[in-house]
């Protein structure tokens, strides 16, 4: 059967020229063991196009060297991040997509599994893998890891409930399949911060979302606020617009299904914020439960106790 597609991944950056981040980013794009895919960066800046093409020129050239296929959208003006996203995707022909930040960054075989993943399960709208949160700081002109751990380890599937308490998974650690994109109509480009949370929901109205059970992908965490306010980190310093957003996202879901006179995805996601203050205490005893019984089977050697 003919291919119908340029690609088939393909890689959607959505940027505002952040040069520290620029090495790692490459370094986890062109370690990909996959390599069937397409990067677009989208520069959301804003500004003249000629002298925004001679900031990414070097990096250009070098990924083309590499044999990598990339292309450089500039946006005249700053558009967001719902609708960079778009832009992206939508200047791609491929069957599969993922957004990766400047920021994040992949395990060498992220793509390779996420990719198997679908191609092995057709009727999942995407798939999506556990991922370290890493914790850093930016030093002058590098970046110092501070910790790292396992963030969402516990995730063994993906339903409608559970994302609605709370978002399972972050953009980095997403694969899903491009048509699915065009159904639903992309990001909600009226959306500040959140857009991938809502984004996911409407996907999941769609079809499943798969689970590779091993950490494939790095969310990376700053909690400092920057003297250049575009090396901030929107889930840190951007918390309380994300508190914000997000009253106002379930109280408009809400609303609809109320005017509707209807039991629809509102009334999901206002269960799922009456039960998180539980699932968020269950979830801070668990280690504390798996500390405990460590400490008395090593009470029991010591006394010899079977």
């Amino acid at each position: 059967m003919e291919n119908l597609f340029d690609t088939k991944v393909g890689i959607i950056t959505r940027t505002v020229y952040r040069p520290i981040f620029f090495s790692r980013l490459i370094e986890s794009i062109s370690s990909q063991t996959f390599r069937d895919f397409m990067w677009i960066i989208v520069d959301d800046e804003g500004g003249e196009k000629e002298k925004r093409e001679k900031l990414f020129s070097r990096q250009i050239e070098q990924l083309s060297n590499d044999g990598i296929k990339v292309k450089l959208i500039i946006n005249e003006t700053n558009k967001g991040r719902p609708e960079s996203a778009n832009i992206g995707l939508r200047s791609v022909n491929s069957q599969y997509a993922v957004l990766h930040d400047d920021d994040d960054s992949w395990e060498p075989s992220f793509l390779e599994k996420t990719a198997a993943f679908l191609d092995n399960n057709e009727d999942y709208v995407g798939v999506t893998t556990h991922m370290y949160r890493v914790d850093e700081k930016i030093e002058g002109s590098r970046v110092r890891k501070i910790s790292s751990h396992v963030c969402n380890a516990r995730i063994k599937n993906v339903t409608i409930a559970r994302m609605c308490q709370r978002n399972l998974f972050s953009p980095i650690s997403f694969l899903f399949r491009k048509k699915a994109f065009d159904i639903i109509d992309g990001f909600d480009s009226n959306m500040p911060v959140l857009e991938d949370y809502d984004f996911f929901l409407r996907l999941l109205l769609e079809g499943d979302i798969g689970v590779i059970q091993q950490p494939l992908a790095n969310h990376h965490y700053r909690w400092e606020q920057h003297e250049d306010t575009k090396y901030d980190n929107t889930v840190t310093t951007g918390i309380n617009e994300h508190h914000k957003v997000y009253a106002e996202y379930i109280n408009m879901k809400l609303r609809q299904d109320i005017k509707n006179q209807c039991i629809s995805l509102g009334h999901v996601l206002a269960m799922g914020e009456m039960l998180s203050d539980t699932t968020n205490l269950f979830e801070r005893l668990y280690p504390i439960k798996n500390r405990a019984k460590k400490i008395k089977n090593s009470i029991k050697k010591l006394l010899f106790i079977k």
